[in-house]
């Protein structure tokens, strides 16, 4: 369909740069959507490119797709999401010039319109057009720079109403009958979608990944009386992969273990393998919120063995004794900080003054072994520098700050609705 132009639009003709690179953006937010749900996605990559030829007769040789956020949630931010960051560094640097979306909401879905509004610059300094489905935005002109920004706000209302104020509450009181709400799933339990079953949007286990929970993991920690370390370590050096793999979308989609397609899987981090060992799940308890219901599903580990296990892995943490962590002091880098590369593990400690970072070396291993320092002071002095600069270069600062606090006001009020929303569903 054409695009219903503003008035202001029609009064001065647009006229296509229909032979300059344009970016095809496109994004679904799960895995599970872009693998199930085919239309949305073969019409972002099929149907927009040839809208683009046929329509407004744009030069097929010199539209650039970026598509690397299939699979990517749309409140990730810019620096978070390869295709959008990818995007914006190609509009900064003068290479592409009008960009084409279905929708804004496929850019972003962000609450505090921080990502919305960095982007929105960049374009308005790049005199960048923006083509979607229903309008088609001149970013160096306002009314249609400040509509882009509104819409997107728009986009991430309409997200918040569907998810928090619609299918929470229902979730929420599905819950609470011991019915599965989404959550990530375990390993050796599915969920029956057998609607005609009467253990339907139940766990029910997997019995070949219920022998290796049993016998592998929670009997084998007996073994070693309590030592998960050592337990980890066992797991290090096994070969290939610690469960067989289970073809299900859902169970792929929502399980958190390291997957090898068509293979299997592996506990990737020792914070996984403790949860294993501490998760009531596998002796049929569902736990929603803080309440638990023994008995709504097949228990894979019996009461004796578990008990022991929880006793084995407390007495451990008691000899342990870790010390508290000291905070009499805080950082104004609290919040701010992004990891350098997947995986590494960034902790701040105003205490020590200093930032760590912590990484694995190998594929196999389930706890950092890598470890490095940088100064606290010296980075804290170099962000005063580079936003005080900012501050005083950047005459809509003031413009931020308000729309950030009306921001930060209605996520107050909608935290009190879904507060207020749980209390009731709990009583």
């Amino acid at each position: 369909m054409a695009n219903p132009l503003a008035v202001y639009q029609m009064a001065q003709p647009l006229i296509l740069p229909v032979n300059e690179p344009l970016g095809l953006y496109g994004r679904q937010s799960s895995l599970f959507q872009f693998q199930n749900n085919t239309d949305s996605r073969d019409y972002q990559i099929e149907e927009q490119r040839k809208i683009l030829v046929l329509q407004y007769s744009w030069n097929n040789e010199v539209i650039f797709e970026y598509f690397e956020d299939f699979g990517e949630s749309g409140t990730l931010g810019i620096g978070e999401r390869v295709g959008v960051t990818r995007l914006l560094e190609d509009i900064q640097s003068g290479f592409i010039k009008p960009m084409y979306v279905f929708l804004v909401d496929r850019l972003f879905r962000d609450k505090l319109l921080e990502n919305v509004i960095r982007f929105a610059k960049a374009c308005y300094e790049k005199k960048i057009i923006i083509i979607t489905s229903c309008y088609i935005y001149r970013m160096w002109i306002a009314e249609d720079y400040e509509k882009f920004i509104d819409d997107c706000k728009l986009a991430w209302k309409a997200l918040d109403l569907q998810l928090n104020k619609r299918m929470l509450p229902m979730r929420v009181f599905a819950s609470h009958l011991g019915k599965y709400d989404s959550r990530t799933l375990n390993i050796d339990y599915t969920v029956d979608r057998d609607k005609h079953s009467c253990t339907y949007k139940r766990y029910v286990p997997l019995p070949k990944h219920a022998e290796i929970v049993n016998e592998k993991i929670f009997l084998r920690l007996i073994d070693y009386g309590g030592d998960a370390f050592a337990l980890m370590h066992e797991l290090e050096q096994q070969e290939g992969v610690h469960f067989p793999w289970h073809d299900d979308p859902l169970f792929n989609n929502k399980i958190e273990l390291l997957k090898v397609p068509g293979v299997g899987y592996r506990i990737g981090t020792y914070t996984t393998l403790l949860h294993i060992l501490r998760n009531p799940v596998y002796i049929g308890t569902w736990k929603t919120g803080n309440k638990e219901y023994p008995g709504s599903h097949e228990a894979i580990v019996t009461r004796q063995t578990w008990d022991t296990v929880q006793y084995l892995l407390d007495r451990r943490q008691e000899s342990i004794h870790p010390h508290p962590r000291n905070h009499r002091r805080d950082t104004l880098l609290k919040g701010l900080i992004m990891r350098p590369f997947p995986g590494c593990i960034v902790s701040v400690s105003p205490h020590n003054g200093e930032i760590s970072l912590a990484w694995k070396d190998g594929e196999n291993r389930m706890h950092p072994n890598r470890r490095d320092i940088i100064t606290l002071a010296t980075v804290e002095t170099m962000f005063q520098d580079v936003f005080t600069r900012r501050v005083l270069l950047d005459d809509k600062c003031h413009q931020y700050a308000q729309a950030a606090s009306s921001l930060y006001e209605a996520e107050a009020k909608d935290r009190v609705h879904i507060q207020e929303t749980r209390n009731h569903e709990r009583s």
